[in-house]
């Protein structure tokens, strides 16, 4: 036998298989680029927050308007085909679209029932001062203002409801918005 081969059976007995991480967690993976490829439909790219995707899985894209339900064609990582991927990776996932303007960056690919699309959100809000950092042309915030939100990989453009006791609130305060 030849020395090599034998020194990588001894190696193969020797060296534990690499085993995939389990995880009860559901799959969330926020999209960060969307890329048509003719005749055969959508990679969806992004970092995985939690779970484990495997190929042939369902899941849901959750759109600003709805939720998608799609069915994974096969995932790559560096360009390598893979049967699976875990929290961490930066992976592309083919899906079995050809409609494009359905999908943005910044929606999410997540375990179906996991996420739902919403169009208002409560919370606390601080306005920096120009000293910590803020624009310095904000003077004030009042009832109605729009603001640029980031949320993961998106910016969204809304307005604020601010409650009717707050006439308007300066930088380095913090209110509440609903």
């Amino acid at each position: 036998k030849d020395s090599s081969i034998v020194i990588e059976e001894k190696l193969s007995k020797a060296i534990k298989p690499y085993n995939k991480v389990e995880s009860k967690e559901d799959f969330l993976m926020p999209i960060q680029k969307i890329l048509p490829i003719q005749n055969k439909g959508i990679v969806l790219i992004g970092k995985v927050e939690s779970g484990i995707v495997k190929a042939k899985e369902k899941l849901s894209v959750v759109c600003f308007k709805g939720i998608h339900e799609v069915i994974v064609k096969s995932i790559e990582k560096n360009k390598i085909q893979i049967s699976e991927a875990a929290q961490g990776e930066y992976i592309g996932i083919m899906i079995d679209s050809l409609q494009k303007e359905k999908f943005k960056s910044g929606q999410v690919i997540a375990t179906p029932g996991l996420i739902e699309p919403h169009t208002q959100f409560k919370c606390e809000l601080y306005i920096y001062t120009k000293a910590e950092g803020g624009s310095g042309t904000l003077k004030y915030l009042h009832n109605g203002a729009k603001l640029s939100f980031d949320f993961w990989t998106t910016k969204i453009r809304g307005e604020i409801s601010i409650s009717k006791s707050v006439k308007k609130v300066n930088p380095g305060e913090s209110l509440e918005l609903f």
